[in-house]
């Protein structure tokens, strides 16, 4: 009887330490990464539209009177292309943009040149210009600041005269985006140009002294959409 007893507690206390083996210790498991919040870095590529308005001023080059202004308007579309980069809060870069436009302008002169009927045309837009910005998550605020260029069409009904120019000036502006989805973007931004003057072989004196054609500032205001290529950052523990 003993023997049976012995023989029982020692099968007993091998069972046992067989079940302690089998129960292993449980692997340890890194805790998942967590996102530090939307990522502004990359390059990005997108497409805009909206609308301009500009004053348009005319004068006799030789004597300096006026023949009269007016306000051109019109739609803009095109495209833009640019990079950011991120530290904390600060977001800064630089953006490229060149559109089509259809902003137009036309007055009948009752100073120098009665009579005349003197038309502008800006058939296109384009900017170069640095960024900076204040990020909060996935909203941006930023300002920029570069060149900006425009291409005319400056007319004069009555001579039948017209001339093609090119301009270009100091560029201010400053823009709203919002993080869609890590890679799209949505804003809305207000862009000034700074544009001077100059002498056009238009209209009644085109063969000798020229009209004097201002464009006293141009604005912009325009809907942005944006691919953002890249991915959101996040912690490593």
């Amino acid at each position: 009887m003993k023997k049976l007893v012995l023989a029982v507690s020692a099968l007993a206390l091998s069972a046992v330490s067989a079940s302690a083996a089998d129960l292993a210790a449980r692997p340890y498991t890194k805790a998942p990464v967590a996102p530090l919040g939307y990522d502004w870095s990359g390059f990005y590529v997108g497409a805009n539209g909206g609308g301009g308005w500009v004053n348009n001023a005319y004068s006799d080059a030789l004597s300096g009177i006026t023949d009269g202004s007016n306000t051109g308007s019109g739609a803009i579309a095109g495209g833009q292309v640019g990079w950011r980069t991120q530290a904390s809060w600060l977001v800064w870069g630089f953006d490229l943009t060149g559109d089509w436009a259809g902003i137009k302008g036309s007055n009948t002169s009752a100073g120098f040149n009665p009579g005349t009927v003197w038309t502008t045309k800006t058939n296109g837009l384009f900017t170069i210009a640095a960024t900076a910005g204040y990020a909060v998550n996935n909203v941006l605020l930023y300002a920029k600041g570069g060149g900006g260029w425009t291409s005319n069409t400056v007319s004069e009904a009555v001579t039948a005269t017209s001339l093609y120019e090119a301009r270009w000036g100091a560029l201010l502006g400053a823009g709203i985006e919002y993080g869609l989805t890590p890679n799209w973007t949505i804003g809305v931004e207000y862009n000034h140009y700074f544009l001077g003057a100059v002498t056009d072989a238009v209209g009644p004196a085109a063969a000798t002294t020229g009209e004097r054609v201002s464009q006293n500032g141009l604005d912009t205001v325009t809907a942005r959409l944006n691919y953002k290529f890249g991915g959101p950052i996040v912690a490593r523990y």
